[in-house]
């Protein structure tokens, strides 16, 4: 009897152990929100589960900047099947503003082998009756690469609330934003060299992520960025910007012009705003 009580507080250690990776609560039940959203794929179907996570304020790159619930709403739901888990989770010091990122998969159903593999990022938001809600949800694509069997990791700079200040949080981030953006079509490097944290993640189309900001600005593009919207977090220290992004290339002698969409995501450290996560479509 006391061989099978010490088996039975074995088991449920263990799985009490891979089901909470954090001390901080909130942290943990966002990177639980992004599981029960990814599972309710699993379970349900695709549409229902974006559904059940947006709100009305919710953008998606669909692929141009959309509201996320009216796309939705319009289709249908089927057999496919988008598969993701979180490897990467990070929030913000008022508890209820964080972000998730993670590979994804897609199979024309569940029996069958995923045929499209990229990454995601998930900015989530905390609602008043406590449930996550999702406030921008985007995504690359790049080659086979398992969604299965990551740990999830976080931050290892704190976040710390900022002080109030003459401007809004919202006014103080679009200022860096246009800033970065004066920057960038001159020199590109210099641009996220300047604003990067030493844990940005890049997330680029048909590539794995990089932590490498030479490896990203390494290119003779022409980046001009068009920022469509700020939103911060309440403690003033975590915040997203996205908008356009005109692109111009050099091919064979000839320039090339494309538009993509372009997701940032800043965090205060010591006091200054530095990117964290950027993503262009």
């Amino acid at each position: 009897m006391k061989k099978l009580l010490s088996l039975s507080v074995t088991i449920f250690t263990f799985f009490l152990a891979q089901a909470q990776e954090f001390s901080n609560k909130d942290l943990q039940s966002l990177v639980d929100a992004e599981r029960a959203f990814a599972r309710m794929a699993k379970e349900k179907n695709t549409r229902d589960a974006f559904l059940a996570n947006l709100i009305d304020e919710s953008i998606s790159f669909s692929p141009g900047i959309t509201k996320a619930k009216p796309f939705w709403e319009k289709l249908q739901p089927g057999t496919d099947w988008l598969y993701w888990q979180p490897v990467y989770a990070d929030i913000s010091t008022s508890g209820d503003f964080g972000y998730t990122t993670g590979p994804w998969s897609y199979s024309k159903n569940k029996k069958e082998t995923p045929t499209a593999f990229g990454e995601y990022i998930t900015v989530w938001r905390k609602q008043a009756d406590g449930k996550w809600k999702i406030l921008i949800d985007a995504g690359i694509s790049h080659e086979t690469y398992a969604v299965d069997g990551h740990t999830v990791t976080t931050s290892n700079i704190p976040s710390q609330p900022s002080k109030p200040a003459a401007k809004s949080f919202k006014d103080e981030l679009t200022a860096i934003e246009d800033s970065f953006i004066k920057e960038s079509p001159t020199d590109i490097l210099k641009a996220y060299t300047h604003h990067a944290s030493a844990e940005i993640r890049f997330f680029r189309q048909n590539k794995f992520p990089s932590t490498s900001v030479e490896e990203v600005c390494k290119t003779s593009d022409v980046f001009s960025f068009t920022p469509a919207e700020t939103i911060v977090s309440p403690a003033g220290d975590m915040g997203f910007t996205y908008g356009t992004v005109n692109i111009v290339k050099q091919d064979a002698g000839r320039q090339k012009t494309g538009n993509a969409n372009y997701l940032r995501i800043w965090k205060k450290e010591n006091g200054v705003w530095k990117i964290v996560a950027d993503m262009i479509t």
